[in-house]
């Protein structure tokens, strides 16, 4: 359990890191912007994930700690989506993010809610699992895997037309 929340801790680290620095150089691009913002909600998901891991005796704490991980991992599809979108250059219907993005925040207001978790459970070597709730799985299956899929799948096919400087910044 120590080496995942330690994982969990240098991830923090590198994503804190990585978003500062490319605030600092490059505040105004968009891309740049929305991958920082990426990189935060990574850093924000792996702080409370260290935390939720050292908690191993009040299931309670341990499930606030995991339910706020999960504030931000409901947050990252769109943002990924949408950097992957201006990355690429594709998919610029402005409307089909902005309710990518109202999804998101609905969906991240039901987090500390039963309808998406209503209990905790030991599963392998973690002592308090989040057990998903119908709202978790409507995250899951309704935003984040097609906002993935989609999102690699874009990157893929943009590489896949080009060639020299385009491809390897993909």
């Amino acid at each position: 359990l120590e080496y995942y929340a330690y994982s969990g801790f240098l991830n923090f680290a590198v994503s804190l890191s990585i978003a500062i620095i490319i605030f600092i150089k490059q505040p105004r691009l968009p891309v740049a912007r929305l991958f920082g913002v990426f990189a935060l909600l990574i850093s924000a998901w792996a702080f409370f994930y260290f935390l939720w891991l050292r908690v191993i005796d009040n299931p309670s704490r341990a499930h606030f700690l995991v339910r706020t991980c999960c504030v931000a991992v409901v947050l990252m599809p769109p943002v990924f989506f949408h950097f992957v979108s201006l990355l690429t250059d594709r998919v610029r219907l402005k409307s089909f993010h902005r309710i990518n993005y109202l999804v998101s925040w609905l969906l991240a207001l039901s987090v500390y809610t039963p309808a998406f978790s209503p209990n905790v459970f030991q599963i392998g070597v973690f002592p308090f699992w989040p057990e998903p709730g119908p709202t978790f799985w409507i995250h899951l299956l309704c935003q984040m895997t097609p906002c993935v899929v989609v999102g690699l799948w874009l990157i893929g096919n943009t590489a896949l037309k080009h060639e020299g400087r385009v491809r390897q910044q993909l």
